[in-house]
C-alpha cells in the first residue's frame, strides 16, 4: 500500500466520518425507523429492578438459553415457540448504568473505524487502475452496498428490524462508501504505471 493510496484511504475516511456525523446529527436521517418506548418511566423502572446486568437480550426466552437436559431442552423449546407465538418478541440491547448521550470513545472508535474502512476500499480500488472515474464510484457503491446488505437484511429478516429503518441504513451507508470512491476517483492515479510512480 504506497503513500498515495494511504493518503487517499486517510482523506476519504475523513470525508466518510464527516458523512455519517452529518447523517445522524444534523439530518433527520438519524431518527428514521426509531420510536420511543410509551409510559417509559414505568418500564424503565421496571427493567431497573428486574434486569441488574448489561448484555443483548432476546426474548422470550423460555429457559433455552440456560442448558440443561436434553429433555429440559426439548420443554424450553416447546415454550419458546408457545411464547413467540402469543408475542411480543424481540431483541433488546441494555445497559443499567448511565452515560454521556455521545462519549470521546464513541467518536475515536467511530473515526477509527471509518479511516480504516476507506483504507481497504481505496486499496481495492488502486488494485484494478484501469477503473473509470465513474467505475470507482461505483465499485464504492457496491461495497458499500454488498456490506451493510449482510448486517441491515439479515437483521430485518430475523429481528424484524422495522424495514424503514433497515433502508435508511442501507442509503446512508452506501452515500458514505459513494463518496469514499467519489475521493478515489479524484486523489489516484488512473493507470498502474503512474500508482507506482505515486508510491515513490
Amino acid at each position: 500500500m504506497n503513500g498515495r493510496v494511504v493518503l487517499t484511504g486517510l482523506v476519504a475516511g475523513v470525508v466518510l466520518f464527516v458523512w455519517l456525523s452529518i447523517a445522524h446529527g444534523a439530518l433527520p436521517l438519524g431518527k428514521v425507523g426509531l420510536k420511543e418506548i410509551p409510559n417509559e418511566d414505568a418500564v424503565m423502572s421496571s427493567m431497573k429492578s428486574n434486569m441488574a446486568e448489561p448484555g443483548f437480550y432476546y426474548f422470550p426466552g423460555g429457559g433455552m438459553l440456560s442448558g440443561g437436559t436434553p429433555a429440559q431442552q426439548k420443554a424450553a423449546e416447546e415454550l419458546y415457540k408457545k411464547k413467540i407465538g402469543a408475542g411480543p418478541w424481540g431483541i433488546l440491547v441494555y445497559h443499567p448504568d448511565g452515560t454521556a448521550p455521545i462519549t470521546p470513545r464513541q467518536l475515536g472508535v467511530e473515526f477509527c473505524a471509518n479511516i480504516v474502512e476507506a483504507l481497504l476500499v481505496v486499496w481495492l480500488i488502486s488494485l484494478a487502475p484501469g477503473l473509470s472515474f465513474m467505475g470507482r464510484i461505483c465499485f464504492g457503491a457496491t461495497v458499500g452496498l454488498v456490506g451493510t446488505m449482510m448486517t441491515s437484511l439479515s437483521y430485518w429478516n430475523w429481528y424484524g428490524f422495522p424495514a424503514l429503518y433497515s433502508l435508511n441504513y442501507l442509503f446512508i451507508q452506501v452515500v458514505g462508501f459513494v463518496l469514499v470512491g467519489l475521493v478515489a476517483a479524484f486523489m489516484l492515479p488512473r493507470h498502474a504505471k503512474d500508482m507506482i510512480g505515486a508510491g515513490k
